[in-house]
């Protein structure tokens, strides 16, 4: 698929494909792992609409949204609170990431020290700081909010618009009769798939996350 943002049509290449992938393959993986270890306790990152799936929704929808940025097709997903809200998910976890990488440097190789905030560093030198907004952090800035704003630069080339963050399911409903969607973005509901095919939706993740040849 091609995904529609504000910029038109867009189909994620080079160094912004790159660190969507490893934010995509951590979230799904992390998923299999409760699964197997039975954990009651999923990841969050504070996107309501995301947080409050079930695993087999949550992976359900990380295949279909990595399919729709990282394939090209003729024709766009629908915009909705539903997939709009795990592609923030997505990009909360690069900030996760980052975090994780600043406050635990001293317990990780020298080779791993920067590697998130690398990954930031080759989409802005990739894309053109003038196509990214915000300011540039130094690769070695151990400040979270300068990583934080810029992560958001990144998402805000993809996401639409912040309307999801309005879409927590417990008031959706009311919202929905007080101003009316009809275009449906907050009544999609998340998909359900059999327990069965989590292991497939794992697969088809792996493989939209292969390095591009």
């Amino acid at each position: 698929m091609t995904w529609n943002t504000q910029d038109g049509k867009r189909t994620l290449v080079g160094s912004e494909a790159r660190i969507f992938k490893e934010s995509l393959k951590i979230i799904a993986d992390q998923i299999i792992e409760e699964e197997i270890t039975e954990s009651f306790d999923q990841w969050e990152f504070g996107i309501p609409r995301f947080d409050d799936l079930n695993p087999f929704s949550r992976l359900a929808l990380l295949a279909e949204v990595g399919q729709g940025l990282l394939r090209e097709s003729k024709t766009c997903p629908e915009l909705n609170a539903i997939n709009e809200s795990t592609i923030a998910a997505i990009y909360e976890n690069i900030n996760h990431q980052i975090d994780f990488e600043i406050d635990e440097i001293d317990e990780r190789e020298p080779a791993e020290w920067y590697y998130w905030r690398q990954l930031i560093i080759d989409v802005i030198n990739e894309a053109g700081e003038e196509n990214i907004g915000g300011a540039i952090p130094d690769l070695k800035s151990s400040e979270h909010y300068e990583w934080d704003e810029i992560v958001e630069c990144l998402s805000e080339r993809i996401l639409w618009d912040t309307d999801f963050m309005m879409a927590d399911p417990v008031y959706s409903q009311e919202m929905i009769e007080q101003y009316g969607e009809p275009d449906g973005y907050f009544q999609r509901m998340a998909p359900y798939p059999e327990p069965t095919r989590l292991i497939l939706l794992r697969n088809a993740i792996e493989d939209l996350c292969k390095p591009e040849k």
